[in-house]
C-alpha cells in the first residue's frame, strides 16, 4: 500500500524499505501502526523515535510518516483515530514531543497538532561544469563538524546515514576547506541534480564547499532552516530562490516540552519520515 501511494503513483522507485532500513523492518513493527477494518488494512503510519538535543539538554523525540488511508475509505475517521492511538503509545513510551510533515492544510490543526515550521526550500538550476562529487559517507568526520557547529540536532549513529530519502538514489557527505576553515554538506543524488539536506562548519568554507555540492550538476535543491549559515550565505551570494515551508506540524506531550522554546527547532530533512 505504501509502495503504490509514495513510490508508484509519483512516478518514483527503489524499495521503501531499502531507503529507510530502521523503519520498514521486522525490528520497528512496534512502530508501525495500522488500523483494520475486518481483515483489511484501511489505514496506517510508521513511527521514528530518536533523541534531540538542544544545548545540553536532551529530548525523546518521535517522528510520524507514512499517514495513508485508502482511497475507498477515507472521510470515515480512520486516519484521525490512528494518530491519536499513536500519539497515546509514542507519550506512553516517554516521547516528550511529536512532529511530522505534511501539506494537508487545516487537517492536523484539527487533531490538536500545532503548524509551525522554519524549514526554507531553494532551486536553482546550473551550467554542469565539471566533474560531480563522488557521493560516500564519512559519518564520523561529518558528526564532529555537526556537533561543533550545531547544539540542537538529533542524534544519529552510523546506522542512520544509511536512509535513502525519496527521491534520490544516494547520499553522500561531501567536504571543503578554506585555510583552516572546514565545512560539511550531507547530500542526496538523482541523476544530475543534488539535494543538500544540512551544512555545518565554518563561514569561510562555504564558497568552497558550495562549489564542491555543484560541480557537474544541472540543478540543486537545498533544504534548510531559516537563518542558518548556509541559508544566509545562498542569499547574499547566489541567485538561488527561496520559499518558506509549511510542512511541519508539532504536539508537545510532556509538560517540559510545552514550556521549551520549541518554536526555534527545526528537524533537519534528512531525519524526516
Amino acid at each position: 500500500m505504501l509502495e503504490a501511494e509514495f513510490v508508484q503513483s509519483r512516478g518514483r522507485s527503489g524499495p521503501l524499505g531499502g531507503r529507510y532500513p530502521d523503519l520498514l523492518s521486522e525490528a520497528n513493527l512496534d512502530h508501525i501502526h495500522v488500523r483494520r477494518q475486518g481483515d483489511t488494512i484501511v489505514a496506517c503510519c510508521v513511527a521514528r523515535r530518536a533523541t534531540w538535543l538542544t544545548g545540553s539538554e536532551r529530548w525523546q523525540a518521535a517522528m510520524i510518516g507514512f499517514v495513508h488511508t485508502l482511497p475507498a475509505a477515507r472521510g470515515k475517521g480512520h486516519a484521525a483515530a490512528l494518530l491519536e492511538a499513536t500519539v497515546d503509545a509514542l507519550a506512553a513510551a516517554g516521547s516528550d514531543f511529536v512532529v511530522l510533515w505534511s501539506g494537508l492544510d487545516g487537517f492536523y490543526e484539527r487533531l490538536g497538532w500545532e503548524a509551525h515550521d522554519r524549514g526554507v526550500f531553494g532551486s536553482m538550476t546550473l551550467a554542469a561544469v565539471g566533474t560531480p562529487a563522488v557521493l560516500t559517507i564519512d559519518s564520523d568526520r561529518f558528526e564532529t563538524l555537526r556537533a561543533r557547529s550545531d547544539s540542537d540536532r538529533i542524534v544519529r549513529d552510523a546506522a542512520a546515514y544509511r536512509a535513502l530519502p525519496l527521491p534520490v538514489t544516494a547520499v553522500g557527505t561531501l567536504f571543503a576547506s578554506h585555510g583552516a576553515h572546514a565545512a560539511a554538506a550531507l547530500v542526496g543524488a538523482a541523476g544530475d541534480a543534488r539535494y543538500v539536506y544540512e551544512a555545518h562548519g565554518d563561514d569561510a568554507a562555504l564558497p568552497a564547499l558550495w562549489r564542491t555540492i555543484t560541480a557537474g550538476v544541472t540543478a540543486v535543491y537545498v533544504n534548510e532552516s531559516i537563518g542558518s549559515p548556509l541559508h544566509r550565505w545562498l542569499a547574499r551570494q547566489v541567485p538561488i530562490e527561496f520559499s518558506g515551508q509549511q510542512l511541519a506540524y508539532w504536539r508537545m506531550l510532556s509538560p517540559r516540552a510545552r514550556r521549551a522554546a520549541w518554536r526555534n527547532w527545526h528537524i533537519p530533512y534528512f531525519d524526516r519520515i
